[in-house]
């Protein structure tokens, strides 16, 4: 009966640590994902298109998506959510 119940607890330990690893692994695809899909965003805002996905949500939260040229070429944005203003720039 001890055998059992050991089992048992054994296989709930690693079913947990099985959906952990999944739920770890969803997100960093996920979040690779995400990376690649701002990565050509931007690419195409600085080829000048107007109509990328980053300029429509600048135009939906009535927030322009700015870029600027800076020497380091570090990407930050900033969201600011504050009595309903929302803004939204890259830097």
């Amino acid at each position: 009966m001890v055998v059992e119940e050991h089992g048992a607890v054994l296989y709930l330990e690693y079913g947990a640590a099985v959906l952990v690893l999944l739920l770890v692994m969803f997100v960093l695809i996920a979040h690779w994902f995400a990376c690649i899909w701002f990565t050509i965003g931007s690419h195409e805002a600085s080829r000048g298109v107007q109509y990328g996905w980053l300029q429509r949500l600048g135009r939906e939260i009535d927030a322009a998506y700015v870029i600027s040229n800076s020497t380091d070429n570090q990407v930050t944005t900033e969201h600011h959510d504050q009595l309903g203003e929302t803004s939204l720039s890259t830097h």
